[in-house]
This record gives structure tokens, C-alpha cells and sequence, in this order.
């Protein structure tokens, strides 16, 4: 609710929300997520965000598998380059983080702003026909949870899962669906000879 009520009151052709965890640490940015929300069938823009330690990923888009939305390679070290350069170049994603998000004004009040239940854009605007992009050519640092605590123990652990059963209601569509993801990739994280 409180991004719907920025939104609305933010003066400009674009929209950035970044949680006040995040740390700027190169220049160009910015930049770098217009060029690309600029683009006429762009969505939602994220970034690639770094743990503070400033080498372990924490975000380089979303993947929709069936377990529930996934942060892409979470944990793995930074300076390995993985999957052909997936953390260093601009892709198509299903979905970025709220935690550091541009979009067009135009687009954002085209598809009524984020679901207040569900704190969800990205699925939204997939459904209206936009891609999602995640800039993991730039990086910012993340120190997630700062401000409100992880997300651990049985009462916020129960309701990640009630949201996400909750996301799947509105959007059957995309349970354990990501046309970003290759078949040919671990879906499970359980599967043998799983290596992050």
C-alpha cells in the first residue's frame, strides 16, 4: 500500500523502489535500469544484489519453480562466472525483487500498481504481456533483513507459505511455471547432485 500511495505521488516518467537496506556502490546504475525499462515491452527492472560481504549473490532475478519464487543462484559466490554469464549481462527474468525495482510510470499505473495482498507486481505484468529484466551487469549490496528481521521461525516461515499458496490462487497460470528457466536446469533443489 504505502508503494501504491509513492507511486502516486512521485513526480517523473520513471519509478524506483529500493528499500532503505540497499547500499550504492558504482556509478552508472541507475543508468543502466532505464535503458532498459525504456523499452516499450519492459516491465519491471532489477538489479544484481550483493550480500554486504560484497562476493555471495543474493539476487540476480527471480525463478518461478515449483517449491515457490526463488531468488536465481542465492548464496553462490560472485566471482564465478555461472551459467554461460547469467551474473554478468542483462536477462529476461520472470520476476526481480521489490527490493530494487524501476518501472515506467505509464506501465505501473497501466496494470494499477502492485497487489497490496500480495505484494506482487511482476506476475501482473507478465500477464499483461510485459518481460521482466534483471541488470546483473551492475550489482548493489543488499543487507537484507536489516531493518525487519529475516524471515525464519514457524510463524513467518507458515506465512511465506500462506502468500504463496495465495499467489498461486490469483495467478494458476504460473505454478511451477518459468518460461525464463531452461527445462534443461535443476528444478528441484532436492534433486541428486544438486549444486548450487
Amino acid at each position: 500500500a504505502m508503494c501504491n500511495i509513492g507511486g502516486r505521488e512521485a513526480a517523473g516518467k520513471y519509478l524506483l523502489f529500493l528499500n532503505d537496506d540497499i547500499e550504492i556502490v558504482e556509478e552508472g546504475w541507475l543508468k543502466a535500469m532505464v535503458s532498459k525499462a525504456a523499452k516499450p515491452y519492459v516491465g519491471a527492472v532489477g538489479a544484481k544484489l550483493l550480500y554486504p560481504d560484497g562476493d555471495r549473490i543474493q539476487h540476480l532475478g527471480i525463478t518461478n519453480i515449483h517449491l515457490g519464487p526463488a531468488h536465481k543462484l542465492q548464496f553462490s559466490s560472485d566471482k564465478k562466472v555461472h551459467y554461460h554469464g547469467i551474473n554478468r549481462c542483462a536477462v529476461n527474468v520472470t520476476a526481480v525483487t521489490g527490493a530494487c525495482l524501476l518501472i515506467r510510470r505509464e506501465v505501473f499505473e497501466e496494470i494499477g500498481g502492485f497487489e497490496e495482498r500480495l505484494e506482487e507486481l511482476c506476475f501482473k505484468l507478465l500477464r499483461a504481456g510485459y518481460q521482466n529484466v534483471c541488470c546483473n551487469q551492475i550489482s548493489l549490496r543488499h543487507h537484507e533483513s536489516f531493518s525487519r528481521g529475516f524471515d525464519a521461525g514457524r510463524e513467518k516461515v507458515a506465512r511465506l507459505h500462506r502468500e504463496r499458496d495465495f499467489l498461486y490462487e490469483a495467478y494458476p497460470e504460473m505454478w511451477n511455471r518459468d518460461a525464463c528457466y531452461s527445462g534443461k536446469l535443476v528444478r528441484d533443489i532436492l534433486d541428486r547432485g544438486y549444486e548450487p
